[in-house]
C-alpha cells in the first residue's frame, strides 16, 4: 500500500461538504450547538454569533437567506 501511494503522488484529496443550507427567500435565524472550543474561531466568521452555553455545548447563531 504504501508503494502504490508513493507512486501514485501527488494525492489530491477532495473534501465534498456534507451538507449545505437550501436557498431561502427570507432571512431566517438557523440555531446549533457545536463543541465550546468552536468559540476561540468566531472572530474569524464575524456571520456566526455565540448565544450561550448548555451541557458543555455552545449554541451558536447564523443568519442566512436574502
Amino acid at each position: 500500500m504504501a508503494q502504490y501511494l508513493k507512486a501514485a503522488s501527488p494525492l489530491a484529496p477532495q473534501a465534498v461538504a456534507p451538507w449545505r443550507f437550501a436557498s431561502l427567500a427570507q432571512p431566517t435565524q438557523v440555531y446549533f450547538d457545536t463543541g465550546l472550543a468552536a468559540a476561540r474561531l468566531f472572530p474569524s466568521m464575524p456571520t456566526l454569533t455565540a448565544l450561550g452555553e448548555n451541557a458543555g455545548y455552545l449554541r451558536v447563531g447564523l443568519r442566512i437567506g436574502h
